[in-house]
C-alpha cells in the first residue's frame, strides 16, 4: 500500500499514511499532491522489499521517523473487521502517549462520510477529539487538501515547502500575458502544484465575484426611457467589459489546456464551473441583460478549446466542455459545451452583438453606423460574436500558431469540432427525455467559400478515416463512442450546409 519517497532537500522524517487498500486510489491521488508539497510520505507498496518482516519495517516508520501520522478513513474502512490499518492505529495510539501534550502529530483524514473510531490516547484523550480534515465531497477537496498539506509541512517543519506564489502584479492590459507565462511555468514543476491550484482557483474565485457584482454589472437598464440605439450601446459595452474581466482566467487556460498535464483537468473545469454557473445566480431584471450574463462562457471555451485543439489534448477539451457543467433554470446541470451557444446572450438583442463586434475590430461606434445597421442601409455580420472571439483572443492563442492562416484555420477546426460537441450533448438529452441547445455555427460557414469541399466535411472524412482511432475519441470526447460521433456529425452535417447556402 505504500511508498517511501523522500523530498528534496529534507531527508530527515516523513509522513505516514495510513489506509485500507479499498481506498488506495483516492490515497494515491492525495500521494501525489504531497509530494508536489514537497512532503516526504511513507506508504508501504514500495517501501517493504521481499523478505522483510514487515510489522517491523511499519512499528520503525511508526515510531522512529513519522513526524506526522496521516490516518485515512472511510465506510470501507470502518466497515472492515480486521485490517492491517487497526494495528497502525494502534502504534499510533502508543506513540501520542509519548509525545508531548498539545504538538500535533496524528491527523484523522475522511475521505467519505463515517464515523471515527474511539481509540484511547492517554491523559483523558479521545481519536475523536483530534480535529479532522474531510476530503469529501468534492467541492471540499481542493480547498482542504492544501489545508492538510500545509498542515504537515508545518508539522515537519519543511523548510522547502512554499508559500502559494501568487502572479506578479501587471499593467491590466499585461496581465493575460503574464498570467499565461506564470501558469505555464508552474504546470511542470513537480513542487508547485499547489501553487498552480492555488493561484488557478483563487483567479477562478476572484473572477466569478466580479461577474455576480451586482453594482458592476446591474441586471436593469439605468432610470429613464431607453431608446432602442442606447441599449445596443450598453449591451455592446458590457459584452466588452465582461471580457476584460474573463480575460485574465482565458489566458491560465491557453496555458492550462495547451500545456498542462492529465492530472491537472480537473483545475481546468472547475475554473469553467466556476464561471458557467453565474447566469444562474441572477434571475430577476432586464431580459437582455440577463441573457448577457451567458457571454463569458463562450470566450473561456474557446480560449481553452484553441489550445487544447492544437495541442492535440482532447483530454481536456473533455475537462471543460464536456466534464464542467452549468446550471440551467429546471435545475438540471448541461455539460458547458450546451450553455456557451453563441446567440443566447444576444437572442434580444441580434444588433447589440453587430455593435460588439465592430467595437472589437475598430473601435467606437458612430451613430451613422448603428443608425445605418437598424434601418438595414448597413449590412450585418454573420456571424458577429464568433468573428469577435476571433479577434479577442488571437494575442492569447499566437504562442501556438505560426502565422495568421495557421490561425484561421485552427479556429475553424475548433469551431466545427464545439458544434459537434453540442449536436452530441442534444442528441443525448433528447434521449433522456431533456433539452439541450445544439450547435452553432461559425465563421466556417462563409470562410471557405471557394473551397471544393466545405471545411466540416473535411473534418468529417478524417473522422471516417481514422474510425476509433480518431484522436478526439481517444482523448474521451462523445465518450469514446464511434456511433455517438457518426450520429452528431450526421445532424450537424446538413444543418451546417444548409447555413453556409443561405450565406452567399
Amino acid at each position: 500500500r505504500f511508498a517511501a519517497v523522500t523530498a528534496p532537500g529534507n531527508s530527515q522524517g516523513h509522513a505516514f499514511l495510513s489506509y485500507v487498500r479499498e481506498d488506495a486510489a483516492i490515497v494515491d491521488r492525495l500521494h501525489r499532491i504531497l509530494l508536489a508539497s514537497a512532503v516526504p510520505v511513507w506508504r508501504d507498496t514500495e517501501a517493504l522489499w521481499p523478505g522483510v518482516n514487515w510489522r517491523d519495517k511499519i512499528r520503525e516508520a511508526i515510531s522512529n521517523d513519522a513526524l506526522a501520522f496521516i490516518a485515512c478513513f472511510s465506510p470501507a474502512s470502518v466497515a472492515r473487521e480486521t485490517s492491517y490499518q487497526n494495528e497502525e492505529l494502534l502504534l499510533a495510539a502508543e506513540q501520542i502517549r509519548l509525545r508531548p501534550p498539545g504538538r500535533p502529530w496524528l491527523i484523522p483524514v475522511r475521505l467519505g462520510d463515517c464515523e471515527l473510531p474511539d481509540y484511547d490516547l492517554g491523559g483523558g484523550r479521545r481519536f475523536g477529539d483530534l480535529q479532522r480534515i474531510d476530503l469529501f465531497p468534492q467541492d471540499k477537496w481542493d480547498v482542504n487538501v492544501v489545508k492538510l498539506a500545509q498542515a504537515v509541512q508545518r508539522i515537519l517543519g519543511n523548510d522547502d515547502a512554499r508559500p502559494p506564489a501568487s502572479p506578479p502584479e501587471a499593467p491590466q492590459d499585461q496581465k493575460p500575458v503574464t498570467v499565461l507565462k506564470h501558469v505555464k511555468s508552474l504546470l511542470r514543476e513537480p513542487t508547485r502544484q499547489i501553487d498552480l491550484e492555488d493561484d488557478v482557483l483563487g483567479l477562478a474565485a476572484a473572477t466569478r465575484q466580479e461577474l455576480v457584482d451586482q453594482e458592476r454589472f446591474p441586471t436593469s437598464l439605468p432610470g429613464g426611457q431607453q431608446s432602442n440605439a442606447s441599449v445596443y450601446r450598453l449591451l455592446a459595452d458590457r459584452s466588452l467589459e465582461y471580457w476584460q474581466v474573463v480575460e485574465p482566467l482565458a489566458a491560465a487556460l491557453v496555458a492550462g489546456c495547451g500545456w498542462g498535464l492529465p492530472e491537472h483537468n480537473r483545475i481546468w473545469t472547475r475554473v469553467m464551473e466556476s464561471v458557467a454557473r453565474t447566469p444562474a445566480e441572477q434571475l430577476s431584471g432586464n431580459a437582455a441583460l440577463l441573457e448577457l450574463r451567458r457571454f463569458p462562457i463562450a470566450p473561456l471555451l474557446y480560449a481553452g478549446a484553441l489550445a487544447a485543439v492544437q495541442q492535440r489534448r482532447f483530454d481536456s477539451l473533455r475537462a471543460i466542455a464536456i466534464d464542467a457543467r452549468g446550471r440551467n433554470i429546471r435545475g438540471e446541470r448541461p455539460a458547458v459545451v450546451s450553455e456557451a451557444h453563441l446567440w443566447l446572450p444576444f437572442q434580444s438583442a441580434e444588433l447589440a452583438a453587430q455593435v460588439f463586434v465592430l467595437q472589437v475590430e475598430g473601435g467606437s461606434v458612430g451613430d451613422d453606423v448603428l443608425g445605418a445597421l437598424m434601418s438595414g442601409h448597413k449590412g450585418k455580420r454573420f456571424t458577429p460574436v464568433s468573428d469577435a472571439l476571433f479577434h479577442l483572443l488571437r494575442p492569447l492563442v499566437c504562442p501556438l500558431v505560426i502565422d495568421d492562416a495557421e490561425y484561421e484555420e485552427l479556429f475553424d477546426r475548433t469551431e466545427v469540432l464545439l458544434g459537434v460537441l453540442a449536436a452530441d450533448q442534444k442528441l443525448v438529452a433528447h434521449a433522456a427525455n431533456e433539452y439541450r441547445h445544439g450547435a452553432w455555427y461559425g465563421q466556417f460557414t462563409w470562410r471557405h467559400r471557394y473551397m471544393g469541399k466545405p471545411f466540416e466535411v473535411s473534418n468529417y472524412d478524417e473522422f471516417t478515416r481514422t474510425g476509433s482511432d480518431w484522436p478526439p475519441l481517444k482523448g474521451g470526447l462523445f465518450d469514446g463512442s464511434v456511433e455517438r460521433a457518426e450520429a452528431a456529425f450526421a445532424k450537424f452535417l446538413p444543418a451546417a450546409a444548409e447555413v453556409s447556402s443561405n450565406r452567399f
